[in-house]
Formats: C-alpha cells, sequence, structure tokens
C-alpha cells in the first residue's frame, strides 16, 4: 500500500534557497560603500579564494554578474571548497559558524562552482564511507546467505531493482565480517556442488554425499524442509549446507521425476512456509507516491532500519546499482552528488531522488508515534503504534497495551471505544501501522531485548562487586 502524500517537502527541516541579487540592486547599494566600490573598480587585481560579503560585491560590479547563494552547504567542506575556489581562481563568500553554512559566489562562476562541489563530494565518499554496504544475490541464495549472516550476528534486508537484481543491505562497519562470511558461503556452496547428489535408483529417490560415501533412500514427503533436516542429521551439514543441498535437489529431481513416479514437484509446494519465502517477504516493497516524478519510473526505493542506528537509510536502486543515503547526516548536495557519482543519474533525476529520500525519511521517522487530543482528558499524548506481523499491531498509551487485527472489520470503531479517540484518528492508527515493516520491528525489538538484557546483567555485576569492595579474599 503506497504511503500517502500527507507529508509534502514544505515539513523538510532542510531547504534549499537560491537567492538572485541583480546588477541595479548592485547598483543602488553601490552608493553605500562608495569608497570600497571606487578602489575595486580602479583595481585590476582579482580577488580569488575567500572573500567578504562586502568584497564579492565590488567583484560582481566589475564583471556585472548577479550573485547566486546557497545555505545547504556542511561546514566541515568549507575549507575544502575555499582552496579550490583559490585553485581555480574565483572568489566565493563562506557566511556561518554552525553546522550548515551559506555559499556566495557569482553566476558567471557556477560551472566552476559546480565543478569544486562535485570534487568535494567524491573526496568526502573517498574518506567517509556511507552507512549501508551491499552487494548482488541470487534469489535461490536469500534465506542461506540471511542464516549466515544472523549466525554471525550481522543485520541485513534485502531490496529488488526494477530490472529483478537483487542486493543485500547491510551496516558499513559490519564490513569485515560480511566478507568472511561471504568466503564461507562461498565454500559451502562449492562443498555442496561437488559432494551432494541426488537421483532415482530403482524407482526410489536418492541422497548421497560422495566424500562420506554416504547414500539414503529419501521416503519422507519432499519438502525443502524435510530435506534440509536429513541433510542436517544424517550428513551433518551446517544449515547453511543443508539449505544449498535442498535447493540443489530439487533443481536436479524436476527433470526426472516421471522416473520416480512422483506427483509433479512444484516450487509452490516444494518450498512452502521455508525460510527462503520468509527473506523473501523481507524485501520492502518500493515505495511509491502519486506524484513521484517520471525521472524515478525506473527506480526503487527502500527505507532501511538497523537496530543499532538511530537514522533511517535510503536504499536507491537504479538497474544494476544500488546506493543508501542517509538524510538525517547528509546534505541535499552531497546526497545528488552520490546519485550522480554512484547511480548515473542525470541532474535532474539526482534531484527527485534527493527529494523524495528525504521525504520518506520524514514520513518514517514520524510514523510510529502519534500525538493525540484524547476527549476523555483534554490533553495531548503520545501514542505508540507496532506492526506485530503481516495481519496484527499493537497500540500502546502509557500502561496501556492493546492488540489489534486488520482484519476486523470494525477496527476503527474499537480503537475509537478503547482510547476514546474519533474514528478518524484511528483510522490514522491503522494507517500508521500498515505503512510499518513487521520484520523490521521484530528485528529492532530483538536488538532491545538483548541490550537491556546486557544492561541488567552489568548493573546486577556492579552492585555484587560493590558490595564486596574492600573484602578480604
Amino acid at each position: 500500500m503506497p504511503m500517502g502524500d500527507e507529508l509534502a517537502s514544505t515539513s523538510l527541516n532542510f531547504t534549499q534557497k537560491s537567492l538572485e541579487i541583480s546588477v541595479e540592486l548592485i547598483k543602488m547599494l553601490a552608493p553605500l560603500v562608495k569608497k570600497l566600490w571606487d578602489k575595486a573598480l580602479d583595481s585590476q587585481h582579482l580577488q580569488v579564494g575567500k572573500v567578504s560579503q562586502a568584497q564579492l560585491f565590488m567583484e560582481a560590479g566589475k564583471a556585472k554578474s548577479a550573485i547566486l547563494s546557497n545555505d545547504n552547504f556542511l561546514s566541515k567542506d568549507a575549507d575544502t571548497i575555499v582552496e579550490k575556489a583559490k585553485k581555480y581562481g574565483i572568489p566565493v563568500s563562506v557566511v556561518g559558524d554552525g553546522e550548515k553554512v551559506t555559499l556566495s559566489y557569482l553566476e558567471r562562476d557556477k560551472a566552476v562552482v559546480n565543478q569544486i562541489l562535485q570534487e568535494t563530494m567524491r573526496e568526502r565518499m573517498r574518506t567517509a564511507p556511507q552507512d549501508v554496504k551491499h552487494f548482488t544475490i541470487e534469489e535461490c541464495n536469500l534465506s542461506a546467505i540471511k542464516a549466515e549472516f544472523e549466525k554471525n550476528g550481522i543485520e541485513c534486508c534485502f531490496a529488488r531493482s526494477a530490472n529483478g537484481k537483487i542486493f543485500c543491505q547491510y551496516p558499513a562497519e559490519a564490513a569485515g565480517k560480511v566478507e568472511i562470511v561471504k568466503q564461507d558461503f562461498k565454500a559451502a556452496r562449492e562443498k555442496v556442488a561437488y559432494e551432494f547428489k541426488a537421483y532415482p535408483e530403482n524407482g526410489k529417490l536418492i541422497i548421497e554425499d560422495t566424500k562420506q560415501q554416504k547414500k539414503i533412500e529419501f521416503s519422507d514427503k519432499l519438502t525443502h524442509t524435510n530435506v534440509q533436516k536429513i541433510c542436517m542429521e544424517q550428513f551433518g551439514y551446517s544449515k547453511t549446507e543443508a539449505d544449498l543441498a535442498a535447493k540443489k535437489l530439487f533443481d536436479d529431481v524436476s527433470p526426472v521425476q516421471n522416473k520416480l513416479m512422483m506427483e509433479k514437484l512444484t516450487a509452490e509446494k516444494y518450498f512452502a512456509n521455508t525460510a527462503q519465502l520468509d527473506a523473501i517477504r523481507s524485501m520492502k516493497v518500493n515505495i511509491r507516491y502519486e506524484s513521484d516524478s517520471i525521472y524515478l519510473r525506473n527506480m526503487t526505493f527502500t527505507a532501511v532500519n538497523f537496530a543499532d542506528s538511530e537514522h533511517t537509510h535510503i536504499s536507491i536502486t537504479n538497474g544494476d546499482k544500488a546506493t543508501a543515503l542517509t538524510p538525517a547526516t547528509m546534505s541535499r548536495e552531497e546526497m545528488k552528488n552520490i546519485c550522480v557519482s554512484e547511480l548515473e543519474m542525470t541532474e535532474e533525476q539526482a534531484n527527485e531522488a534527493v527529494e523524495k529520500s528525504v521525504k520518506i525519511d520524514v514520513q518514517i521517522n514520524s510514523k510510529l508515534r502519534e500525538t493525540t487530543i484524547f476527549r476523555n482528558t483534554g490533553e495531548a499524548q503520545t501514542v505508540e503504534i507496532d506492526r506485530t506481523s503481516n495481519n496484527s499491531f499493537s497500540v500502546r498509551l502509557g500502561s496501556t497495551k492493546r492488540d489489534y487485527n486488520f482484519n476486523d472489520e470494525k477496527l476503527a470503531a474499537k480503537i475509537s471505544k478503547d482510547f476514546g479517540i474519533t474514528e478518524g484518528k484511528a483510522k490514522t492508527f491503522i494507517d500508521k501501522a500498515q505503512k510499518q515493516s513487521a520484520f523490521q520491528n521484530n528485528v529492532a525489538r530483538a536488538a532491545k531485548s538483548t541490550k537491556d538484557k546486557a544492561s541488567a546483567v552489568a548493573k546486577n555485576l556492579k552492585e555484587n562487586l560493590g558490595k564486596h569492595k574492600g573484602a578480604k579474599l
């Protein structure tokens, strides 16, 4: 179900403005800076690099150029931009001492400034890796990779591009572990490819591990889950190896079913209720808006939330390429340059992609909680809305928590009665719950539970150590 457009770009915290000061206005202001103006007009020396606003006015007068100003640059980039401006021989003015600064320059130098910003962002990306990394994966390996990641305590999620390419995404800080997992997975896949076989023999289905020289007549119901279980019990395979073997059996047996006089083996029956399907379902639906630009029609946008991160990452795929933006920690210019350099977007596409990413980020981070005026008390209170499965969600207000099912025909009326709100507001709760991902919520809950338990153990240990402080052993 697509997200609504109720939170438009007017809600955004960061806006990009362009202020054009005409030559006529500069002439009107000239008497106020007459001495400096006359001195500048008589001088043949061109000021470059960082200049004051007054000096930039003078350069604008000499060049008969308007001034452009942009207030969405990170202060940590200011020194680099100034150095490059000096190198390219153009004047720029930087105003501000906070996280964001305002950059002003001559309209005449717009192309040079754009080049400077491109170089600055490329250098930043080399020295400051993004929060999310990814690699491509075959759909048949989804559950095996997911199992390996979980075994090694690494979070991951999946995104599918418009052309069917699947990307496994994970936190950048886990990159070292991921490389080891990928090597282990490659080894498991090669082991199964060479050592595991499934074939008909005397009208029976035989599965064999050639290295162990062990054959087994398979007599259970032929499903992925049963094959995986037998491989783990009889051959000592790991969960990943058994998963890969069960998939290989399906590929090997399908062409020879008639020799086994079997009921037709279909993927739907064989893989029913498996981790493979769960992994596929965990791929979030491409987020779309009715107002989406035609420039974005072949791109997919996925919201990624890892348990250990306070920020939402927006994964974008464009054909065979993918990247992730973090609107909370990146400037619009930085995100735009990532889209151009990594996803090979045009300037227009990049602008649209950045706007949509920021919009998604705003909605994702505002939908989990709802501030509501309750008619029983007349007070504004915050309600927590949590999707717990495909069909259910919960609503919590203080110590009161209620569980609901999306299939309940009188759902809005029930919520209205339980919490003393209008049915219209209850429908807002339902809408917010529907836009959440049960999979991501469960991941977050598990991580929080583990963290809470660890904190409790640490606290208990500290208290016990305190009791025995100074005691002789």
